[in-house]
């Protein structure tokens, strides 16, 4: 996720939220370690061009944290937008990692999403 760092508030309570759906020392282990990060601008050495603003970056490392705790979570959502489509995409991305599947399946996927974005 990322948002211009003025809004990096947002970033810190969504952080905070993901941890609090953790157990006890999966929390303490998360709050100490970068399994949900937030990258504050110039991290990457990113140059800001023309009037746009700095942005921050909300990361989750761990794929078995996005498949077993955010999907489930993310799937009480009703998207009502073609961003489910999106989200269809993230899932199926996610599971074929978790399956160290990304490599001989990406192709297909990738495919499938570059002829839906066509369209519209």
């Amino acid at each position: 996720m990322v948002t211009t760092t003025v809004n990096k508030v947002l970033l810190d309570k969504i952080r905070e939220f993901l941890l609090n759906h953790l157990d006890e020392p999966s929390g303490i282990l998360g709050s100490c370690t970068k399994l949900i990060n937030i990258v504050p601008p110039g991290r990457d050495d990113k140059k800001i061009k023309g009037g746009n603003k700095p942005i921050s970056n909300l990361e989750i490392y761990q794929v078995d944290y996005i498949c077993n705790i955010l999907i489930p979570y993310l799937d009480k959502i009703q998207f009502r937008t073609k961003k489910h489509k999106d989200y269809v995409d993230f899932i199926s991305l996610a599971f074929l990692n978790l399956e160290g599947k990304y490599l001989t399946s990406l192709s297909s996927l990738r495919s499938r999403i570059g002829s839906r974005r066509r369209r519209g």
